[in-house]
């Protein structure tokens, strides 16, 4: 995710130093596994402002596994702030259907608790990764600090 979310940063203007990625599986993150900067031309992955990002491997994207993700310190100072929080749910194998069902979750939980609900996403694993994000990531990939075209 590092790397794509680089590759990401530096197609649309994103500070690359900003970015980062928790490597630690079971780290306590206070609910951000990623980072990104507010970019300088809106795209369609790391939005128009700071984005704070949750990854979810395995069953643990699943909905009912969501609760208190939106709530935790990170997520909630972020999209108070004005910023993004979202979720990459691996296991959501029912594409959009399974993403309605997840932001559902988020957004039920982020009203409860009085958090803003408008920079709410969830993005399904197997929706992350379309073959145009992949072919841009792999030539936009820094390599000594240089990139190749």
């Amino acid at each position: 995710m590092t790397g794509l979310f680089r590759a990401q940063a530096h197609r649309c203007g994103s500070p690359q130093t900003k970015v980062g990625v928790r490597t630690e599986e079971k780290a306590k993150d206070g609910g951000c596994a990623g980072w990104t900067s507010k970019p300088v031309t809106k795209d369609d992955w790391l939005g128009d402002a700071d984005t704070c990002w949750q990854l979810k491997a395995g069953t643990s994207g699943a909905p009912a596994r969501l609760k208190n993700e939106v709530s935790k310190p990170l997520p909630k100072k972020t999209l108070e702030a004005g910023g993004r929080f979202v979720v990459v749910a691996a296991g959501s194998t029912n594409g959009i259907k399974g993403e309605r069902d997840r932001m559902q979750a988020l957004t039920d939980e982020a009203v409860a608790a009085g958090i803003p609900i408008e920079h709410i996403d969830v993005i399904g694993s197997e929706l992350m990764l379309p073959l145009r994000f992949c072919v841009r990531a792999l030539l936009q990939v820094p390599i000594n600090g240089l990139f190749r075209a």
